[in-house]
């Protein structure tokens, strides 16, 4: 079994890590590696379809998950979506209200919620055994 979740986690990885790639080459190939607009639709289609591959092969690796796992896993992602939400509203909000001059961009946020969720699951790792 330890076997098989090895084996469905570095699938896990190597979409997560090829989402991540063709995200950044949607992001920045416009701009720097191309003036089209198809290449872009192209672009924005590989990496919708990477993406679907990665919630894919995130569901299948949480099937094999024991109970002690998926506890551990569903409470990361509660709490990086209640901070995640909250810090992105108060974050865009200070810097309406002028209080912070740090513009709110996309990859701070990503940042922010995949930092939250690591913490979360570490967290929650000791916790539990």
């Amino acid at each position: 079994m330890k076997k098989t979740i090895k084996k469905k986690e570095k699938n896990l990885a190597f979409w997560t890590v090829a989402w991540v790639l063709t995200f950044f080459l949607l992001a920045s190939g416009p701009n720097e590696l191309w003036n089209s607009k198809s290449i872009t639709i192209i672009a924005l289609i590989i990496n919708v379809i990477v993406a679907v591959g990665m919630l894919l092969s995130n569901r299948d690796l949480f099937e094999y998950y024991d109970e002690l796992q998926k506890k551990v896993q569903l409470e990361a992602m509660a709490i990086t979506l209640g901070i995640s939400v909250i810090f992105g509203c108060l974050f865009e909000q200070t810097y309406k209200l002028g209080l912070i001059n740090l513009k709110p961009k996309l990859h701070i946020f990503i940042m922010f919620i995949c930092m939250t969720y690591l913490i979360a699951v570490i967290i929650n790792s000791r916790r539990y055994k």
